[in-house]
C-alpha cells in the first residue's frame, strides 16, 4: 500500500513544469526517479523544503532527479513539520533517502521540535 504524502504530483522535474505548477513561496517537496507502472506513485529518494521560494529550490534539482511532489504550507513551522514527517516516513539516513542528516529548524524557530519526537 502506498503512503499518502498529501503533496501534489508526481510531475516531471523540468524548469517548465516547475514554473507551471509551483509558486515562489514556502513549501516542502519530495524527489525521485522511478514511478509506479500507473504513474501515480513516486519512489521517493530525497525530501526537502524551502522557507522562501520553493520554485527556485526545485529548479536547483532539475539535473539530479526526474520527478517531484510538492506542497505549499502556510508557515515555516508547518513546512518544517512536513519535511520532518517526509524524512522519517521515507527512511531518513538509514533508509533509501539520499538525505544524510535530519532537517534543520527554520531560522528564528529554535524552540520547535521534530513532530516525530526523535529528539532533533
Amino acid at each position: 500500500m502506498a503512503i499518502q504524502t498529501r503533496l501534489y504530483g508526481p510531475f516531471a522535474l523540468t524548469t517548465d513544469e516547475v514554473d507551471k505548477r509551483v509558486s515562489a513561496s514556502l513549501g516542502a517537496y519530495a524527489l525521485g526517479n522511478d514511478l509506479a507502472e500507473n504513474g501515480a506513485a513516486l519512489t521517493i529518494l530525497y525530501v526537502g523544503r524551502d522557507d522562501d521560494d520553493l520554485n527556485r529550490r526545485l529548479k536547483e534539482w532539475v539535473w539530479a532527479y526526474k520527478f517531484f511532489l510538492y506542497g505549499h504550507l502556510a508557515t515555516a513551522k508547518l513546512n518544517y513539520e512536513k519535511e520532518c514527517w517526509l524524512y522519517h516516513t521515507f527512511g531518513g539516513p538509514l533508509g533509501r533517502l539520499h538525505n544524510k542528516i535530519h532537517p534543520a529548524r527554520p531560522k528564528g524557530l529554535t524552540n520547535i521540535e521534530c513532530p516525530m519526537r526523535c529528539g532533533a
